[in-house]
C-alpha cells in the first residue's frame, strides 16, 4: 500500500513539474547588480532633492507673502484711525522700520512679522523696533522693512514728491519732511509698495551686499523679494524689472552703488540721469 502511495505522489510531482507548477530555486543578486541599483537610487535622489527644496522655498515664499498681507491689513486699520490717514509712522532705530505701533491692537502674533525662510526671532515688543540684519540673524528683530515715505530728491517719471507737514505721534511733534504714504496722498494703491522683505545696508560680515536689492543673505536670497502694496495685496517680485518698477512707482529709490546701478537700470529698461536725479521708464 505504501509503495503505491509513494508511486502515485512521485508521479503527481513529476506531472506538476512538467506543467510548470514547481519553480526552480533563484540565485541571489550579484554585487554588480546591487551596485547598479544603488547608483540608480542615488541618481534619483540627487534629481529629486533640489526639486523638493525649491518646492519648500516656494511654500515659504507664499507664507511670507501671507505675513506681509496681514501686516498691510493692520496698517490699513491703523490708517483708518489716524488723523492724517498715515499707514504707519517711522519708529525705532536704523531706518525707522519699527512696527511696534501696530502691536498688539492690530497685530497680536509675533510670528506674523517673521519670514519663515529666515532665522529671525521676535521675543518681545522691543524686537519690533527694527528688522534683523540678515536672514541668519537670530539676535532679535523682525523680517520686514518699511517703505513708508516718498523720496523728495528724485523725479519719478515726471513726478517729484514734495515735503509735507504732519503730526508724528511717535515724537509728539509736528514735522515737515518727506511725505509719508497715507490714504490721502496715495492715488494708486495697487502699485504703491509699503512693506517688503528686509534689505538694509550690508552687515559687516557681508561687505559685497547691496542695500535695497536682493542678495544671497536676504530673506529669499538673490531671486527676489516679497512686496506688500497699499491696497492690501502682497506678491513675490523677481529680481529685475518688476522689482525695480515696484520701487520706482512707489516713489522709492533702491540705493544701489552708482556703477552697478547703471547696469541694472539698463537691464530693466530704466533711464536714470544722475545729474538731475530723474528716472524714466
Amino acid at each position: 500500500m505504501r509503495s503505491r502511495v509513494f508511486a502515485w505522489v512521485s508521479g503527481a510531482g513529476l506531472w506538476l513539474s512538467r506543467k510548470g507548477f514547481f519553480m526552480q530555486t533563484r540565485r541571489g543578486f550579484t554585487l554588480i547588480e546591487v551596485l547598479v541599483v544603488v547608483a540608480i537610487i542615488a541618481l534619483l535622489i540627487s534629481i529629486l532633492i533640489p526639486s523638493l527644496n525649491r518646492s519648500r522655498e516656494q511654500a515659504r515664499r507664499m507664507a511670507c507673502a501671507g505675513n506681509e498681507h496681514q501686516i498691510m491689513l493692520a496698517a490699513l486699520m491703523y490708517a483708518e484711525r489716524d488723523r492724517d490717514g498715515i499707514y504707519i509712522y517711522r519708529e525705532g532705530s536704523g531706518g525707522g522700520d519699527g512696527m511696534r505701533l501696530l502691536y498688539p491692537k492690530y497685530l497680536r502674533d509675533f510670528r506674523v512679522v517673521v519670514c519663515p525662510s529666515t532665522k529671525n526671532v521676535v521675543r518681545r515688543p522691543d524686537d519690533l523696533l527694527d528688522n534683523a540684519d540678515s536672514a541668519d540673524d537670530s539676535t532679535g528683530g523682525h523680517s520686514y522693512e518699511m517703505r513708508t515715505w516718498m523720496w523728495t530728491a528724485y523725479d519719478f517719471n515726471g513726478f517729484k514728491p514734495k515735503p509735507e507737514t504732519f503730526y508724528n505721534p511717535t515724537t509728539s511733534k509736528w514735522e515737515t519732511r518727506e511725505p509719508i504714504k497715507s490714504l490721502k496722498n496715495v492715488k494708486r494703491p495697487y502699485g504703491m509698495l509699503l512693506f517688503g522683505d528686509a534689505d538694509d545696508d550690508p552687515p559687516a560680515n557681508k561687505p559685497d551686499g547691496i542695500n535695497n536689492w536682493p542678495d544671497a543673505y536676504n530673506n529669499h536670497g538673490a531671486d527676489g523679494a516679497n512686496i506688500a502694496y497699499c491696497d492690501g495685496h502682497a506678491e513675490f517680485n523677481r529680481t529685475g524689472r518688476k522689482l525695480m518698477l515696484s520701487f520706482l512707482t512707489g516713489y522709492y529709490y533702491p540705493s544701489l552703488p552708482s556703477a552697478l546701478a547703471q547696469s541694472i537700470y539698463a537691464k530693466c529698461n530704466v533711464q536714470y540721469n544722475s545729474s538731475t536725479k530723474t528716472f524714466k521708464w
